[in-house]
């Protein structure tokens, strides 16, 4: 009913504006004297048409005020627009036919433990987006704490080592003290790995194993960790969540930014952690309260949302959450996986005690989340367990993943229990 009265408003200020100007054209030269004459008087059925529209109006406050019921967001979910402003680039951008999504081979077993003694990447990040899933390659695409990178075959769980440092030529950047420290994500439709970090963007080819430094413009660093980097297979752009310019739009075949609107006040901004396909939906997530909020990319209205109970883990300002699935998948403050339904708008958790944490200190730091989209399941790394009593702490790699349909935990990798290579 508000849209209503805001029509009937705008259609009665542009008669009038008409009415006006109609009546300043009117005017005809007399005859003999070639000077104009006055405009004609406004008719009298515009007064009393405006009258009776201004009675109108206030009738129809009064009852939305009087019958809430009348109300349409009295009976649906309430709706708002974040930001002053949302452009539609997201809805007006296609994606492209992607490659062709790669499959296991016959005779391998995706459950079957990986091998023990194979080289592995060093230690967790600190991070909260540090591997995605390559899907034309079949692989996990990771950055370790050495920023080298590393696939992980989910076909048959191993890792190897790539391209030892995705922006070697940067000696002022590595190494970081806290690690590396950025966001990944895989542009399906481009079939390419984008990293966004500290004010650096470089894009990894799978396929010929490089990397390629790109400028990023200051006023869309997205480098506060926490933020989101999530891809759009509607428009095949990566939805990028700033620390002041709020969402916007990355095109990594044309290298081009587009600001889409923002997603909160700056700061205070939720946690961008996920898109739902079956309701076109952005999901955020409030990393200290057990407020979300769904949001449409095409039109920036927003609704709420309950997070997990307790919250989500965000602790340090990185948030735990899967990349590269159908679907939200957040770690909460409970010690359990969640995801969430896309239309009951529910969470179904999965305690972490039955799997990764089964067997106590040897779990270590959870790394990274990825979905694997051959195999449907939730790919867990692990990095540096934990030290008791002045103890060192240990480098243990172990890899886990849950099956949220048989809610049934497989070890891919076990941990090696070695020094880290800062101990060695």
């Amino acid at each position: 009913m508000p849209d209503l009265k805001q029509q009937l408003q705008e259609y009665v200020e542009a008669n009038i504006e008409r009415i006006d100007a109609d009546d300043v054209r009117e005017t005809v030269s007399q005859p003999g004297t070639g000077s104009p004459s006055r405009p004609s008087l406004r008719p009298a059925w515009a007064f009393v048409l405006g009258a009776a529209v201004v009675l109108f109006l206030g009738g129809v406050t009064w009852l939305l005020r009087a019958e809430p019921s009348l109300n349409d967001a009295a009976s649906h979910p309430e709706t708002r627009v974040i930001g002053d402003e949302w452009n539609p680039i997201l809805s007006t951008a296609r994606a492209g036919q992607p490659s062709p999504a790669a499959t296991c081979p016959p005779g391998s077993d995706p459950n079957a433990l990986g091998v023990v003694d194979q080289s592995r990447p060093w230690g967790a990040t600190w991070s909260n987006q540090v591997a995605v899933f390559d899907q034309h390659a079949g692989r996990i695409v990771y950055i370790d704490e050495a920023a080298a990178t590393w696939t992980f075959d989910v076909c048959t769980n191993t890792w190897s080592e790539m391209n030892p440092r995705f922006i070697p030529e940067d000696s002022s950047y590595w190494p970081d003290p806290n690690g590396w420290s950025g966001q990944l994500v895989y542009d399906v439709d481009s079939d390419r790995t984008i990293s966004f970090t500290r004010g650096y963007l470089a894009v990894y080819d799978a396929n010929t194993n490089t990397w390629r430094q790109r400028s990023q413009p200051p006023e869309y660093d997205s480098a506060s960790p926490g933020r989101g980097v999530i891809y759009d297979p509607t428009s095949g752009l990566v939805v990028v969540q700033t620390q002041s310019s709020g969402l916007v739009a990355y095109d990594v075949d044309t290298d081009t930014w587009t600001p889409i609107g923002k997603a909160g006040d700056g700061q205070n901004s939720p946690f961008l952690v996920g898109y739902t396909p079956e309701t076109d939906r952005l999901i955020l997530l409030d990393g200290f309260n057990a407020e979300g909020t769904i949001m449409d990319p095409r039109t920036g209205h927003t609704e709420d949302l309950r997070a997990p109970d307790g919250g989500i883990f965000a602790g340090f300002g990185r948030l735990k959450y899967a990349t590269s699935t159908g679907g939200p998948y957040v770690l909460d403050d409970k010690g359990d996986i969640c995801r969430l339904h896309p239309t009951a708008l529910e969470w179904d958790c999965i305690n972490l005690a039955g799997g990764p944490e089964s067997d106590p200190g040897r779990a270590g730091l959870l790394g990274a989340v990825v979905g694997d989209s051959i195999n449907n399941r939730i790919v867990l790394i692990y990095g540096y367990g934990p030290g008791f009593n002045g103890e060192r702490f240990y480098d243990v790699n172990a890899i886990w993943a849950i099956d949220f349909q048989t809610k049934e935990w497989t070890q891919l990798l076990s941990a090696t229990g070695t020094m880290t290579h800062e101990e060695q």
